[in-house]
């Protein structure tokens, strides 16, 4: 028997410790993502209540469909 490299006997794909090295570093990134983005969007989330509270309070008009006065 030849000697040969590691991994040249014609098989293809990655071995399982590789795939398993991908799914460890894969799982990481999310776990550490998750608590990011949740916070990000709760202070968007505090950003909009804060815009609808300074924002001007109006009360819409309703116009009379034979004239274009207000009705009250």
């Amino acid at each position: 028997m030849k000697n040969r490299p590691f991994n040249c006997s014609g098989e293809r794909g990655f071995s399982r410790l590789e795939t398993f090295l991908f799914l460890l570093i894969l799982g990481t990134l999310i776990f550490l993502a998750v608590p990011v983005y949740n916070s990000v969007q709760l202070s968007r989330q505090n950003q909009m209540e804060e815009q609808e509270d300074s924002a001007p309070k109006t009360t819409p008009k309703v116009l009379d469909s034979n004239t274009s006065a207000p009705l009250f």
